[in-house]
């Protein structure tokens, strides 16, 4: 299967600079741990729907950590996190190569702060269209958000329950 290569990122800048940049900030009924938990199990993101993934790094986990996820069985991502914070639940990773020739940069950072209720999970995304590929991008973007992530939104809530 050809594998197509994306741009390497180093820090969190990616989430200011991104053409299309997304946060979602997620109050949720489940504590920080769970949630935690969920996010670092061997099968990270079990309950989205539209994802399959898996670390192909040994424990315990840190940056440089990979791992490999499959989006609504379409699309395989080889992932790398230059982010891995146990202590205060964050870690953040970019697309190293997929298998569609879409994205120039993909990006996404995963943090977990603890509330009288539960917890706070905000979750960012950074996107930039592979050169030559900003119109397609800019079209099928709005419906990349509505079906695949908000749908990834959808399925944290209704398996964490909201605060």
């Amino acid at each position: 299967m050809a594998r197509f290569h994306l741009q390497p990122v180093s820090d969190h800048s990616i989430f200011e600079t991104a053409k299309y940049t997304y946060t979602y900030t997620l109050d949720l009924a489940a504590d920080a741990d769970t949630v935690w938990a969920g996010l670092t199990a061997d099968q990270p993101l079990a309950w989205c729907s539209a994802l399959k993934g898996q670390y192909t790094s040994g424990r315990p986990f840190g940056s440089g950590t990979t791992r490999n996820v499959v989006v609504a069985r379409l699309l395989r991502l080889n992932e790398r996190f230059f982010e891995w914070d146990e202590s205060n639940r964050r870690h953040s990773f970019y697309v190293e190569s997929a298998s569609l020739p879409l994205f120039g940069v993909f990006a996404e950072d995963y943090q977990i702060t603890p509330t009288a209720t539960g917890c706070r999970f905000v979750w960012r995304f950074a996107l930039e269209a592979r050169p030559g590929l900003g119109v397609l991008l800019a079209v099928t973007q709005p419906l990349n958000k509505k079906v695949l992530l908000d749908g990834l939104v959808r399925d944290t809530i209704a398996h964490f329950g909201r605060a």
